[in-house]
């Protein structure tokens, strides 16, 4: 197969640099954005596990708690509104990506703070979806008859679950990135996989 032409290959090279700088000309954005995101996945786990303990328990059993990362299980099985683990997580995941993002500026490897960036993102982005599909179904457990009967689930298994989706979607990311060349998606690609073999290990621990 015939590789494209030079000017195609600068102009194909040119837009992705330029999606990569939107990233490091924009970091006020970029921390906020994740704080968001951040903040969004600890309080929508707090708000599932309120509906889980209150509907969804009778008929569902994780085999042990709704949260599987074991720093913050502690803090949302008694539904804490305020954690200060979970906010110094915050406060040293933002100054992470600034420290980044002055060294990528330094070295001008602004694909590299794209690559970063994209490793913290889309994985959270990932766990929202997961809330979101939590929050319908225990949501739908106050309906009468929504739910029937009762299935339990061992440690290892609800982790192994996690683990399958967590990698199903780096597989998803690495194919975006293939199209796309996005430094950002192949980042996405790297943070899952890191969750889904994270995943996988503390299975493995907990058998």
């Amino acid at each position: 197969m015939c590789s494209p032409p030079f000017y195609v290959q600068a102009a194909i090279k040119g837009r992705d640099m330029m999606s990569e700088a939107i990233l490091t000309d924009n970091l006020p954005l970029v921390l906020a954005v994740w704080a968001i995101i951040y903040i969004a996945d600890y309080y929508g786990t707090l708000y599932t596990a309120r509906l889980y303990q209150a509907y969804g328990r009778e008929y569902i059993s994780f085999g042990g708690s709704l949260e599987l990362n074991p720093q913050f299980q502690h803090d949302i099985d008694r539904l804490r509104a305020f954690s200060p683990r979970f906010f110094l997580h915050l406060v040293l995941s933002l100054a992470s990506i600034l420290f980044m993002w002055l060294l990528c500026a330094i070295s001008e490897s602004i694909w590299f703070f794209a690559l970063f960036v994209g490793y913290l993102m889309l994985p959270e982005t990932v766990m929202l979806i997961r809330h979101l599909r939590n929050l319908v179904l225990f949501t739908m457990a106050k309906r009468p008859g929504a739910l029937v009967g009762r299935i339990e689930y061992s440690r290892p298994v609800a982790l192994m679950q996690s683990a399958t989706e967590m990698l199903g979607f780096a597989l998803l990311f690495l194919f975006l990135f293939a199209v796309t060349r996005s430094w950002f998606i192949l980042g996405g690609a790297f943070g899952c996989a890191m969750a889904g073999l994270r995943h996988s290990m503390w299975a493995r621990k907990s058998t």
